[in-house]
């Protein structure tokens, strides 16, 4: 009697920690397309901000004050920094990402300058199902 408790009890245990691990999975899943998608906002966000380099070149010209002209230089290069921090974060909650993972980026607008496929190229060049890949002509021309 004691034996067939043991069991049932080990089988409801078992079946338990099936469901819980199906859950866990699919909460997991969930939440890194929220992250994924999180970082693209963040991405397209800063892009939106480095792209405005020829409208921070006007303003500069009608300002006279080497620090203004400064700060607003630096501020710039602060944004064009967190772009490739955000990148490098990107690649590195990704398992694999390779040269046609780029070009679907490129395809699908999310990736619009030579700018950002060089720092996207340089970071992904340095993983290692890239190591010994083939290295594709540029997307962006």
């Amino acid at each position: 009697m004691w034996l067939e408790i043991f069991t049932a009890l080990s089988f409801a245990v078992g079946i338990g920690g099936i469901v819980m691990a199906i859950i866990q999975h699919r909460a997991r899943v969930r939440l890194k397309g929220v992250h994924n998608s999180q970082l693209l906002a963040a991405l397209n966000r800063t892009n939106m901000m480095v792209g405005l380099k020829d409208n921070i070149r006007k303003m500069i010209q009608k300002v006279q004050d080497a620090e203004t002209i400064g700060w607003v230089w630096s501020k710039h290069q602060g944004i064009c920094d967190l772009y490739v921090m955000i990148v490098s974060h990107y690649l590195s909650v990704e398992k694999t990402f390779t040269y046609g993972d780029l070009k679907t980026l490129v395809q699908n607008r999310v990736i619009t300058s030579k700018w950002e496929e060089r720092i996207w190229r340089n970071l992904i060049g340095q993983r290692p199902e890239n190591r010994n890949a083939h290295v594709p002509d540029n997307y962006i021309e």
